[in-house]
């Protein structure tokens, strides 16, 4: 073995090592891993750096942006009430449905892009359900995984296995050809991840968002907002063309409301005209409302604990949030009242709250008194600039979280079917059609550009830009050779069963840390040589190298997808190994025992 090959084996184990310990970041451990490959003179300084033009670290970012436009619009939120309301309050009906969706998603955008679109809707699921989502994202992720060998444009792997086998023996690999294999496998690995979920401890992420899912029955509960009602004007009611606005309307002791809904400010709502049979929102004890409905011919068509009508004030157009009165506020010690205006802003007042009790308004804030306030979400994303009140909830959480297909919701999923086509049909290469999307999502306004750049992930980034130029150390060094030559000399004489087996275990340890691409890239020259110098057929021994390297489920740097899925779940690197292992050792069996019975040797 050649001195580069020996660096590069040195290189690799530690990097390995390292990784394991889980001591140093793992983005510092693979730039400084494809760093010392230059210092040993393996691989110039431009290959090391080339991880940052690599199509696949191009496309996980894109991809990401995509997912967060998804996100910001409430698509993700819908896709969660969809598992959330399918699943009831089964925790295993809600996994065993995100791994099925993962793994339908994965055969069209790629794992990568599957997951990096359900973990915001996974994540929802769990904090509706009480349940960690380190015990959702890691089984989404290896069913995302999985999904590709359903078909056989579901992942480069397979397309390069494709190739292979067709070049070497003029065989022609159908569009469902893989399935045979990928069918059963998902089975198992949905079943397995299903029962064995439980051995992931239960781990919060520090960058999990608070559930805000039921913001609207939290805050009226907390405001004491109990007498909430919906009254209709009928058609001989005096309130039938008048504004909101006109005193005329208003009596004591009731509130009535004027929603975002009525237009996009403030003046607007106020100004709007009442027309007869829509809705009015009005506060008040039932004494007060029952006079004056009968005095102003309303109907009462319900009256609520206060969680309905709230949810009608999350809406496209605005919502509502909490704010604090913090010290030196211009507004300690002032008079304020429902439906005031604050900050000279379209925000309205709704009521007020000191310590454990309800404020009764009008009255004078003191520091530390909270406010909820309604407008729309521009005016409240502009609260968060003034010194005179602290923000309890980010406007933008409660919007993505309560609001389901909102404002450009319609834009984000015509943008992302759009590269989901241009990937499946070829038109373009997954990373050009996914740094198309990710420009047009911010060309279209769906997103602005500092959220794009703030839902990247730049540590993954980073991992997958710096472990690339391991791949062309093995094959450049010869150590792929090397390997090649070791497999025969080991286990030539056991069988070509042996041989696959080994070739599953080398292809699926390389996946672990080179991942699944330049694994296989190494492994298919390498099973070619075995076959032709053992005399058996490529077809199952590549059939091997397709499933050992799709096996990407022991350490967070085997797939794009167990990179992505680290911080959201709070995973450390020896958890992968605690459900992965199993998942791998159903993967060996399929490829020493299930493959032969379908493409003997």
């Amino acid at each position: 073995m050649s001195t580069a090959a020996w660096m590069t084996s040195i290189t690799l184990l530690a990097a390995t090592l390292m990784f394991t310990l889980n001591r140093w970041p793992m983005e510092i451990v693979a730039l400084g891993s494809a760093f010392a490959l230059v210092v040993v003179g393996v691989i110039s300084p431009d290959q090391m750096i080339s991880g940052f033009s690599s199509p696949t670290v191009i496309l996980i970012a894109s991809l990401l942006i995509v997912a967060e436009a998804l996100d910001a619009t409430g698509v993700t939120a819908w896709v969660s009430g969809i598992i959330d309301s399918s699943a009831g309050n089964s925790r295993s009906r809600a996994l065993v449905l995100t791994m099925t969706v993962a793994a339908l998603m994965g055969t069209v955008i790629t794992a990568t892009g599957a997951t990096a679109a359900l973990v915001p809707s996974a994540v929802k699921v769990c904090q509706r359900m009480g349940m960690t989502p380190s015990r959702m994202l890691m089984p989404l992720a290896f069913a995302a995984k999985v999904g590709p060998l359903l078909i056989l444009v579901g992942s480069p792997i397979n397309i390069m296995i494709a190739h292979a086998i067709g070049n070497t023996t003029g065989m022609t690999v159908g569009f469902f050809t893989f399935g045979i294999l990928g069918a059963p496998l998902l089975l198992a690995t949905v079943v397995i991840t299903s029962v064995l979920v439980w051995l992931l401890p239960p781990r919060r992420s520090v960058s999990q968002s608070a559930d805000l899912s039921s913001h609207g029955e939290t805050l009226a509960q907390h405001y004491g907002l109990d007498h909430v009602f919906h009254l209709r004007p009928t058609k001989s009611s005096p309130l039938v063309g008048a504004r909101i606005s006109d005193q005329a309307i208003r009596a004591d002791r009731i509130k009535l409301i004027p929603s975002a809904r009525g237009g996009p400010t403030l003046a607007a709502r106020f100004d709007r005209t009442i027309t007869e049979g829509e809705l009015l929102t009005v506060i008040g004890d039932r004494s007060s409302i029952e006079s004056y409905a009968q005095k102003n011919a309303l109907e009462i068509v319900d009256q609520h604990s206060g969680s309905e009508p709230l949810k009608n004030f999350l809406n496209v157009q605005g919502g509502i949030v909490e704010v604090m009165i913090p010290p030196r506020s211009r507004y300690v010690h002032q008079e304020v009242n429902a439906g005031q205006r604050l900050l000279e802003t379209d925000v309205v007042v709704l009521a007020a709250h000191r310590l454990d009790h309800e404020i009764h308004l009008p009255a004078k804030l003191n520091v530390g008194d909270t406010l909820l306030v309604e407008g729309s979400w521009d005016s409240l994303e502009a609260t968060s600039a003034n010194p005179d009140v602290l923000l309890v909830d980010a406007p933008s959480e409660v919007r993505r979280q309560t609001v389901k297909l909102g404002r450009g919701s319609g834009r984000a999923i015509a943008i992302a079917v759009t590269m989901v086509a241009l990937m499946a049909t070829a038109l373009l290469t997954p990373a050009v059609a996914g740094i198309l999307a990710a420009i047009m999502v911010i060309l279209t306004g769906v997103i602005a550009p500092e959220d794009a750049y703030r839902r990247v992930q730049w540590g993954t980034v980073f991992l997958i830009a710096g472990i690339l130029p391991m791949s062309t150390a093995v094959e450049q060094s010869g150590l792929a050779d090397v390997i090649a030559g070791t497999i025969v000399d080991a286990v030539g004489r056991l069988g070509p069963a042996a041989i696959l087996a080994v070739i599953f275990v080398v292809g699926m340890l390389l996946t672990q840390v080179l991942t699944g691409i330049p694994a296989t890239l190494i492994m298919i020259p390498i099973t070619l040589s075995v076959a032709k110098t053992v005399g058996v057929s490529p077809v199952p021994l590549l059939m091997g190298v397709l499933i050992g390297c799709s096996a990407a489920f022991l350490t967070p740097v085997a797939a794009p997808a167990n990179a992505i899925i680290m911080g959201p779940g709070g995973y450390r690197f020896m958890d992968y190994l605690k459900l992965g292992l199993p998942v791998t050792i159903v993967f060996f069996l399929a490829a020493v025992i299930y493959t032969p019975l379908f493409w003997p040797f």
